[in-house]
């Protein structure tokens, strides 16, 4: 009987017996004894080369997977794309999509904001923006990560990719944890071209440098996105100028306001992206909400603009 494919693997190291797979929480048998040595072997290679780093890929047989330490001997294993995903390919309401794909972002700029609890797919659908964008505008965007969970570097269409590992940049290993992403934003940005249909993809939003340093490029005109963990959109954006405030930004809710074009807020069921969406293109009377702070006011217009556009596709 052929084995179902492994999504993630909670590896032990020291024992693979204790090891739990997934889907379907299984306890290993013999038969899988082979993948999860082979498994920790490159796991513990991998961690050696890192260093302190607690958060890595590996790649084995040609498959990517995202690593995270846990435990002394434990670490979370997780199946990542290899294919630069396409928005047509996740099954997106058409509005979302729309939106993602806007042709006014080239010109205004500013923060698109993916937000989602872990395992969402929040990164999947951000970088499927940032290819489908590429294909459909041409231009240039740049990815800095920490660690590269979907390799999307190169050409997609008349558009070009590069991809900037935190780890792997000049400042990596100069800086703490909280320093050493925006670092490798400030440098990524010393070779950012014209701000014309170029992108910058932020992978995720955890510290409150890069919190800060975030909102002071959207708010300068550039096309930025990136990932924060929430449970829904003004939570997420409250928890954005929280860490913001924290690295040194006062204006935070002010930056917000004035730079913030779109955000989403994703969950998966059975595989299918579950999505809401704020719009914000043209919208100052929401925007007087944001710089006040007050982002649980926003909910009544999350709540109108869903139905409006759920309306819209059944007309």
């Amino acid at each position: 009987m052929a084995q179902q494919i492994i999504t993630d693997v909670q590896l032990h190291v020291r024992d693979w017996k204790s090891s739990v797979l997934f889907p379907g929480q299984i306890k290993p048998g013999e038969e899988y004894k082979n993948f999860l040595m082979k498994l920790t072997e490159v796991v513990l290679t991998e961690q050696q080369e890192v260093g302190r780093r607690t958060g890595f890929t590996i790649t084995i047989g040609g498959l990517r997977w995202r690593v995270q330490r846990m435990q002394q001997y434990r670490y979370a294993c997780r199946l990542v794309m290899n294919k630069a995903p396409r928005l047509n390919d996740l099954r997106l309401l058409d509005f979302h999509t729309t939106m993602m794909q806007s042709d006014e972002l080239k010109k205004s700029g500013g923060l698109v904001l993916f937000s989602g609890l872990t395992g969402s797919g929040k990164t999947t659908t951000m970088n499927a923006m940032v290819v489908s964008r590429l294909e459909k505008f041409g231009g240039f965007a740049q990815t800095v990560e920490d660690p590269v969970e979907i390799v999307i570097e190169g050409w997609h269409g008349d558009g070009y990719c590069t991809q900037i590992d935190v780890a792997d940049s000049p400042s990596g290993q100069e800086f703490n944890f909280d320093r050493r992403y925006a670092e490798a934003i400030t440098t990524a940005l010393r070779s950012f071209p014209a701000r014309d249909r170029s992108m910058l993809m932020i992978g995720e939003v955890r510290d409150a440098h890069s919190a800060a340093e975030l909102l002071r490029i959207a708010v300068d005109g550039h096309l930025v996105l990136s990932t924060i963990h929430s449970r829904d959109i003004p939570s997420a954006l409250r928890r954005l100028a929280s860490l913001a405030r924290a690295g040194g930004e006062a204006q935070a809710d002010e930056f917000i306001a004035d730079s913030l074009r779109m955000v989403f807020h994703q969950r998966l069921d059975n595989g299918i992206p579950q999505v809401t969406s704020l719009d914000l293109r043209d919208r100052k009377d929401l925007s007087q909400f944001i710089n006040k702070g007050e982002y649980a006011r926003l909910e009544g217009e999350i709540d109108i603009q869903r139905r409006k556009n759920i309306q819209g596709r059944g007309a």
